[in-house]
This record gives C-alpha cells, structure tokens and sequence, in this order.
C-alpha cells in the first residue's frame, strides 16, 4: 500500500474518522483506497470489516475480515474483527475458534498494546465459548433481531393458514419452504437423541438407537432452500460430523474426503463385490455428506472454496453416475442420480463458485468469469430440459422421480430454482464483462443481456420469493447504469411495488431482506412514486433521459451474495 500514496492518505483519513466514530464515512474512504488496491489488502479490508461492526452490518463484517484472513493469515487483528462478527451473529463456536487464531497470531515479542489484545482474546474467547454452552435456537434468533413467529418458514405458515396456497411452486415459494424448514427440523430432532450421542463411534448399537433419516432430512432441505438452516442449535457442526461418520460405516461407502478418482473406484469395486444393494447406499451416503460438508463450508464457515470444492465432487459423483448407469432404473441406482437433484447440486455448487471470485478478486487462476458463465448456460439449458420432461404439478416427470418424500411441486421447484439461479449467475458474469471494456456499443449490448437474463430469472421465482425481489432490483438497476428512458424504468418499479407486499409478508426478517436491499425497495417505492407523480402532472415524460435515482454507488454489485445495491 505504501506504494500508493492516495491509498495511504484515504486510509489515514478513514482511520481519524473511526476513531471519532465516524463509521459510515470510514467506511467509504476504506473502500476508496481497496478500489485503488484491486480489493485485496488486508488491513484496508479488516478496518472496514471493523466498521461494519460497530454498524452492525456484522454478515458484511464477517466476509470482509474472513477475506483479510486469506490474503494475510497472519495478521491478528483480521482474525479478531472475524471472531467479533461471527459471535455477534452467535456462531459462538467458530467465535471461539477464531479468537484462538487472532492470539496465536500475535507477534512473539508483542508490544504493550499487542499483550493487551493478547488478554481481551483470551477473555473473549472463554466468553464465547460460555455462551455456545447455553446457546439455543432461541437465543440466535433474539441476537439475530427476528421476532417470535417472525422467521421465513414462520411466517409462511401464517400465510398458508391465511388464504389458499397452491401446492404449485410457480405461484408461491410456500410450499418449497416448508418443505425445506420441516425436513431440516426432522433432522435436528433425530440427531438431537440422547441415545445416539451416548454410543462410541464404532456405533456399535441397536438399530432403533442410530440416528437412520437424518441425513436425508438434513440434505433434502438444505438443497431444497437452506435459508431453512438459518437457526441452528450450538452442537449442530458437532453432530453432523459425527452423522456422517455413522452414515459411511453403515453403508460401507468409502470417505467423502477422499479424492474423486478414489470414490469412483472404490464405488465400482462395491458393485463388483456386492452389486446394486451395495453400491446404492453408498452413493447416497457420500452425496448427501458431500451436501452438508459444503453448506457448513459455505453457509457458517464462509470458506466458499473448500465448500465449491465439497460441492463440486457431489456434482462429478452424480454426473459420472448418469452416465454409467444410464440404462438402469431408479430402484437400483438411486434416488439422486435423478436430474432434478442434479440440476440443484449444480446450482449450489456454482453459488459458492461465484463467491471465490467475489472474495478472491478473480485473481486465482483456478476459477474465471469465463468458466461459470459457461457451466451457468449448461445449466440453464439442463434445467430447462428437465422442465419439460414430465408435467410440473400433476406428478413428477422422469427425472423428478425418486424424491419420494416431496411433494411433485417441491421436486419441480428444485428444477425451477436452478433454472432462475443459472440464469442470475449468467446476468452477474455477463455483468463482468460489462465492467472488463469494450467498445461503447458492446458494452451497451452487455448491459442488455444482463438486463434480460436477469428479468428472465425474476419471472422464473414466485412472486412471493425474496429472490424475485432481488432481480427486479437488479434488473431497475442496470437500467439506471444504462441510462434507459422511463418508458424502461417505470414498469419495473411499478412492478416492484407491485410484488413487494407479498414478498415482505414471508421475507422481512430474512439476511437478505433484513439488511440493504429492504431500504433500497424501499427507497424504489418512493421514487416510483414521484416519478409517477411527475408524470400525471406533465412534468416528466416516457421518453426522459435524465431521471437517475438518488444515489448510485461506483459499483453495481456489492459483495453480499453479488446482490443489495444502495441506491
């Protein structure tokens, strides 16, 4: 950084600012400098993380300071602004953890200040621990700020109590939801048994004492919404670890952790020995592992290359199985060689492929915009595909078949969901390439195809899911960044208007819709709103070219699921 005189100078500013609690504008000068620095300095990083915390934006907190922790693992204080955002969002246990990291990274021979940081680690390390002992799901959701009865699937009870909702899952995301929170609940309850956490880890049991369903539960809805997983209980990673280690011993399947090429042979092996009786359990047992590794990568450790990776593995598991056993029915491969749970695989493998090149600046060579593009296309075109493989409602097509326990609109919003996620990553690569140059025209063109690409996505979703909210914020604001007439604009405002009612009926206290993206729809209501009044006076026309929101940030996507602009 010393190497850049305005970044310094930024960074010094904003550090004045802090430290007169000045946040906000700390905040922006930080961000200012990262833009100089291509995003990927360390202490810049941790004292916006730092910001964010005293803001209590502690989601944006937690990935800034997990970032600085890549590029830097060494650098103590990043450990600390991690652990200070994961307890407050009561994460205890990886608190816990990462206050050990900050400690174990101070120098050898620490300052003064550095031994009184030492000793506040330490101090916060047995207090986050201390709560993770008497943490419960009631606890997270009071430090969440999420109301009794407030909660998604909560509130999406209330609504199917109150008016008729189709088990459709093109006109309401009700059905999916509460799907997804019973199934992960059940799973909860199984591996909640005393019986089962008493019992060494040979599991060398009595059947009716062994935790059979929960694996299936727990994977089932976290592929099918895992916002469902958003209040979990303090031994949750503990158990789940030792869920699976039950699960491979019982089917014989080899170790998920094992490289791909290994699985495969010892899958095959299996065959041999013992045929489809053998193989099938396996099979299932890896997958589903694989699932629940990865969403715990992902979803609490924020490590989206290890969770990509994990997820990455089930998608080659299932691939190669389709095409081996291409000529089988499902009774003997299985369930989830199905394309439905595929497609859903896939999608939430190119999610966390997504977040590394957020988090990672696109500079690791492994991972380009290029390559998710393309897998986001083929992954539209399979859905797609899948979609018109049986009828959507009336019962589940040939790939849909197998997932006994849904309801035939569940399994087909697996399918509709990867269609729409593939077609937003599309939007957010082709928006990439929108920002890497190109002449005036193409860059306009782009814009376009994000603009489509992300509409497509939005009509895909149930008016009354969170996501068709966000698409349409999306789709608004690439119109602004392409300076489009009202005649554009305004029916994608009224339209937001329109479906947001219903979206906050489920969604209000959701991370997504809890955080920026609610004062942005918020702020597109009151905007729309005088526009509209401009235009019944005649003061504003369908063809006007200089109506602009109140503010747009330099960047069009922030780095909170690629989504939440501040207008």
């Amino acid at each position: 950084m010393s190497d850049n005189p305005e970044a310094v100078r930024l960074k010094d500013r904003g550090n004045a600012l802090y430290c007169q609690g000045e946040y906000e504008q700390a905040l922006d000068l930080y961000t200012q400098a990262l833009e100089l620095l291509d995003d990927s300095n360390p202490i810049l990083l941790t004292n916006r993380a730092a910001c964010y915390n005293m803001l209590k934006k502690f989601n944006e907190g937690m990935e800034d300071a997990y970032l600085a922790t890549h590029y830097d693992p060494n650098y103590y204080k990043a450990w600390w602004r991690l652990a200070e955002a994961q307890d407050a969002l009561c994460y205890y246990y990886l608190a816990a953890e990462n206050w050990r990291r900050a400690m174990q990274a101070l120098p050898s021979s620490p300052t003064a200040s550095q031994r009184s940081h030492g000793e506040y680690f330490m101090l916060s390390m047995k207090a986050s621990t201390e709560k993770d002992d008497v943490a419960s799901r009631e606890k997270m959701r009071k430090a969440l700020g999420i109301p009794p009865g407030s909660a998604p699937w909560e509130r999406a009870e209330a609504v199917r109590a109150r008016r008729d909702v189709a088990k459709d899952s093109s006109t309401s995301c009700v059905g999916s939801l509460l799907h997804a929170s019973t199934q992960f609940n059940k799973g909860l309850e199984i591996l909640a048994r005393e019986d089962f956490h008493r019992q060494d880890t040979n599991f060398a049991v009595d059947p009716c004492h062994v935790p059979d369903g929960a694996l299936l539960c727990l994977s089932e809805a976290l592929l099918t919404d895992e916002r469902a997983a958003l209040l979990h209980d303090k031994h949750y990673v503990d158990r789940v670890k030792r869920l699976i280690t039950y699960e491979v011993k019982k089917s014989g399947a080899p170790d998920p952790g094992r490289k791909f090429e290994e699985i495969i042979s010892a899958i095959q092996q299996l065959q041999t020995e013992g045929g489809w009786d053998r193989v099938r359990p396996a099979i299932e047992a890896i997958v589903r592992s694989l699932v629940l590794r990865g969403d715990i990568s992902v979803s609490l450790r924020v490590d989206f290359e290890t969770g990509y990776k994990i997820l990455n593995k089930a998608v080659k598991i299932i691939t190669w199985g389709r095409a081996e056993w291409a000529h089988t029915t499902e009774p003997e491969h299985g369930s989830i060689i199905a394309g439905a749970f595929l497609a859903n695989l896939q999608r939430a493998a190119l999610i966390a492929y997504r977040g590394v090149l957020i988090r990672t600046r696109r500079r690791n060579s492994q991972y380009s915009v290029a390559e998710l593009l393309e897998r986001s296309a083929a992954l539209i075109d399979f859905a797609r595909g899948l979609s018109t493989s049986g009828p959507k409602t009336s019962g589940p097509g040939p790939d849909v078949d197998g997932l006994e326990s849904m309801t035939p609109g569940v399994a087909a919003a697996w399918i509709v969901y990867s269609q729409a996620q593939a077609h937003s990553l599309k939007a957010w690569c082709l928006s990439e390439n929108v920002q890497a140059g190109g002449t005036t025209e193409e860059r306009k063109a782009l814009r376009r195809a994000v603009i489509d690409s992300y509409l497509t996505a939005a009509s895909l979703y149930p008016e009354d899911e969170e996501w068709h909210g966000v698409e349409l914020h999306n789709v608004l604001i690439n119109h602004f960044l392409l300076r489009s007439p009202l005649r554009d604009t305004v029916p994608v405002m009224e339209r937001i208007r329109r479906v947001v009612p219903r979206i906050m009926e489920i969604w209000e206290y959701s991370n997504v819709m809890g955080g920026s993206l609610k004062e942005d729809l918020e702020k597109v209501e009151t905007f729309a709103a005088g526009v509209q009044e401009a235009m019944n006076e005649g003061r504003r026309g369908y063809g006007d070219l200089d109506v602009v929101v109140p503010k747009l940030v330099s960047t069009p996507y922030s780095e909170v699921q690629g989504y939440s602009i501040v207008l």
